[in-house]
């Protein structure tokens, strides 16, 4: 008799203690699942050192409130799913990030209406646009070039300080001749200090992937868009 009031005992324990739920629940979204296409241009370019991201956006521009890791995409189109965007977020957009600070957008599009599942328009995203350029490489040397004389390379004043402008130490190079990386005088400074007789490839903060990009940009047609 004893013995039966225990093990009776135990199983109301086990019974009150047991929920039901013998698997684990599925992961619960708290904000909305956005879907888009992305087509891309300039696969060379792509980043390596830095990172190239989906993201959402709302009044801060600067600072992504979620993001998507985009892995290297050599079919050049890809359908993409990112969840948990908060209801707040005004835009999604094709960022460039460097260790989760970001640099710019390649492309963005509005968030509009309530919907939990969106399904946005198909987006183009060129990796060697001139926004780019300016912002992960020539944003790094402007407290040199960017108003003490000499070559400027601010926003406002790069491209036409670049594109088809000789070099002031060498006027038989291009600074950049567009179509030809090669050929292009900025790319000697940055990679061959001994060609140059300069220190820009010790002083530099550039990485590879900036030269990279640099080259892309030239080769594609050293375009201002």
């Amino acid at each position: 008799m004893k013995y039966s009031f225990i093990i009776i005992a135990g199983l109301l324990a086990f019974s009150a203690c047991d929920s039901g739920d013998i698997y684990p629940k599925e992961e619960e979204y708290s904000g909305r699942n956005v879907n888009v296409t992305l087509h891309f241009f300039g696969v060379n370019a792509w980043p390596e050192e830095y990172e190239l991201k989906l993201t959402s956006f709302g009044d801060n521009e600067d600072t992504p409130l979620t993001t998507l890791l985009l892995e290297k995409n050599d079919e050049g189109s890809g359908t993409y799913l990112m969840h948990n965007v908060p209801f707040e977020a005004k835009n999604i957009a094709v960022s460039i990030m460097n260790n989760r600070k970001w640099v710019c957008n390649l492309n963005e599009q509005q968030l509009s209406g309530s919907e939990t599942n969106i399904s946005l328009s198909d987006m183009n995203v060129n990796l060697v646009q001139y926004n780019r350029i300016q912002e992960q490489v020539f944003n790094q040397c402007t407290a040199c070039h960017g108003g003490a004389g000499g070559l400027y390379l601010t926003e406002d004043k790069s491209y036409d300080a670049l594109v088809n402008k000789a070099s002031s130490t060498h006027p038989d190079k291009m600074l950049v001749e567009p179509g030809l990386p090669n050929s292009s005088f900025i790319i000697t400074v940055l990679t061959d200090a001994q060609a140059t007789k300069t220190n820009h490839t010790t002083l530099s903060s550039l990485k590879n992937d900036d030269i990279t990009l640099l080259k892309e940009w030239i080769k594609a047609g050293a375009k201002k868009e």
